[in-house]
């Protein structure tokens, strides 16, 4: 049985359906698209986003406890975007790792930007002998005696921390870029353009390359600081740029060595390395040194 033609007026009828259909659902898809969303309210608003990296690949990254999932092979990238502008609490964690979190403030139009760290629960401590047993030499053989031999990395992190002046810290720990001094009261150090200084038991971190190249944690939304406070305490014995990151600093009392973050937004996460009387070191090799007292040294591992 054959079946009849659309009549020309129900063909009119669909099209005019089409067409108006395409004119109200175009721009939707169009404002989708680029970033619209409804509101609660029924109201149309500009989303935005965060793009978080941690430290490492298996970290595990929350957005107001809702786990969310790596954008990259890596998996360390996460990229949270379409999301209202609000504000967010984004937490970062691991097991045996020590727990970031942020209250993080999406922008319409922005997708903010967020470098967690996580220090391990357990950091291992290695105590450097003050001497070694090194093998006896004979003849151009080794005999099967040893004798107690005085332990190089001893005696050079044993300068780390005896340094005297400026130029003995340059020297001794090979660090041509850095500048420091040792005055712990007011101690200023430098690298890569950004400089910590110690004032009167507070940590000040200041910027002081170009204006257009200002790193983003110096900034909140469209406002930048080239000087800022990052810590204000008791007892601050000593503070330096952590390790690779720029973004961290870590700093001494008497009470313990912490690593602080630069960026304020949302808060300064403070994490312990160890807790107790010490003093630290880094070398140029980004080789972290404590001393517990004049004569006992330890390295650390953070990689536990």
């Amino acid at each position: 049985m054959e079946s009849k033609p659309l009549s020309k007026r129900k063909r009119y009828f669909y099209l005019s359906v089409c067409v108006i259909a395409f004119f109200i659902l175009s721009p939707i898809v169009a404002m989708y698209a680029t970033g619209y969303r409804f509101g609660d309210k029924y109201e149309v608003m500009k989303t935005g986003g965060m793009y978080i990296v941690t430290q490492a690949k298996d970290f595990n990254v929350l957005v107001d406890n809702v786990p969310q999932k790596s954008s990259s092979i890596f998996r360390r990238n996460f990229l949270v975007q379409d999301i209202k502008p609000n504000t967010y609490d984004v937490k970062v964690t691991k097991d045996g790792f020590m727990s970031w979190t942020k209250k993080v403030v999406v922008y319409p139009e922005k997708v903010n930007e967020m470098y967690p760290f996580n220090l391990p629960e357990t950091i291992d401590m290695i105590e450097i002998p003050k001497t070694v047993m090194s093998p006896v030499f004979s003849n151009g053989t080794t005999t099967l005696k040893k004798k107690e031999t005085e332990n190089k990395e001893f005696v050079y992190v044993k300068n780390l921390f005896f340094a005297t002046t400026t130029k003995d810290v340059l020297i001794k720990n090979k660090i041509s870029n850095t500048t420091s001094t040792l005055d712990q009261a007011t101690s200023t150090v430098s690298r890569k353009k950004i400089a910590i200084e110690n004032i009167a038991n507070e940590i000040f971190v200041e910027w002081f390359g170009d204006e257009d190249s200002i790193p983003l944690y110096f900034c909140d939304l469209d406002k930048c600081l080239k000087r800022m406070s990052i810590y204000k305490g008791e007892n601050i014995n000593r503070s330096e740029l952590f390790l690779d990151r720029n973004d961290l600093v870590i700093f001494s009392t008497k009470d313990g060595i912490y690593v602080t973050e630069t960026d304020g937004r949302g808060g300064r996460n403070i994490q312990p390395i160890v807790m107790g009387d010490y003093d630290f070191r880094i070398d140029e090799d980004g080789t972290l040194y404590l001393k517990k007292d004049d004569k006992t040294f330890y390295r650390v591992d953070l990689k536990s």
